[in-house]
């Protein structure tokens, strides 16, 4: 095989390698649209050989940029932190510049931390900006967040599974009473 005739195999496989998802592909597949597009025969074995070796030298040259850009990320991150300027993760649970753990983010301007206060576990829903790549509260102060203890917040959780409980029952009973429903529709005890 002539170097004019491999230079144009490794340059077609090489452009149809980087237009494909490497996920979906096979060597086969590749060297069988090779084959289609320069209208050769890529089924003898040298140019199997050179279709194999062109694919794993991309392969390798891809997964080494991988490994890098995810180095390079790490290093970022790393620095970003040490900086303050990045929030924390560990493992699921992200946690804001104090230490407080974000439970979850109502906006992208609200947030669920919950922070120990003195020895109590303390849930904060408070309004925050952005400066300088920093989340800061926001200086509307104790107008615009809510700060409850643990035991509060189980108060209430259970004072809002109440009115749904009640909510329910109470929509059964307009069930029962409208004439629209069947006189045999029951409300059940168990209900409540």
């Amino acid at each position: 095989m002539d170097s004019e005739t491999s230079n144009k195999i490794e340059e077609t496989v090489l452009e149809l390698l980087k237009s494909s998802n490497l996920d979906e592909v096979s060597e086969l597949k590749i060297r069988k649209m090779a084959s289609e597009k320069l209208g050769l025969d890529l089924s003898d074995s040298t140019r199997k050989k050179l279709v194999r070796q062109v694919v794993e030298k991309f392969l390798a040259e891809e997964q080494a940029k991988s490994e890098a850009n995810a180095e390079e990320e790490e290093e970022e991150e790393e620095e970003e932190e040490e900086e303050g300027g990045k929030k924390r993760r560990v493992g699921d649970k992200e946690y804001d510049d104090d230490g407080d753990l974000i439970v979850c983010r109502l906006s992208h301007k609200r947030r669920v931390t919950i922070a120990d206060f003195r020895g109590k576990t303390l849930v904060s829903i408070r309004e925050y900006y952005n400066k300088d790549g920093k989340e800061l509260p926001t200086a509307k102060g104790n107008n615009h967040f809510v700060r409850l203890f643990i035991i509060n917040l189980h108060t209430l959780y259970t004072k809002f599974v109440f009115f749904a409980h009640l909510k329910a029952y109470m929509v059964s009973i307009v069930r029962y009473e409208s004439p629209c429903f069947e006189p045999h529709h029951t409300i059940l005890q168990g209900d409540l």
